[in-house]
């Protein structure tokens, strides 16, 4: 099953599920409709509370298109349950633009 959210600047902490244990992360999806201009850093993860990469490594939404996603340490089976969330992040002077259409698929393992 595929989840889809936005991120803006008004949202750049998303949650996209909140899956039982016994879940598979399959992919991720992340698609920059309008770039992200803060002054130095402009990066996007996928993680939970604790752990923002955990799911999808920091990628640069600094200019528009689909970008692919790095795998992070918890992608695949996860035997926890997990709130997985897309984490928008910044650094240098503030951003003014910016909005991504981020995603995931899951499956139940049986």
């Amino acid at each position: 099953m595929w989840i889809f959210k936005r991120v803006t600047l008004g949202s750049p902490t998303v949650v996209l599920a909140s899956p039982p244990p016994g879940f598979i992360e399959v992919r991720k999806f992340l698609h920059v409709v309008t770039a992200f201009n803060a002054g130095t850093d402009n990066n996007l993860s996928f993680g939970y509370t604790g752990s923002q990469q955990a799911f999808g490594t920091n990628t640069s939404v600094a200019t528009t298109g689909r970008k692919s996603v790095t795998d992070g340490t918890a992608s695949g089976y996860n035997a926890t349950a997990r709130v997985i969330t897309a984490y928008y992040t910044q650094s240098g002077s503030a951003a003014s633009t910016g909005e991504a259409i981020v995603g995931v698929e899951l499956v139940r393992a049986s």
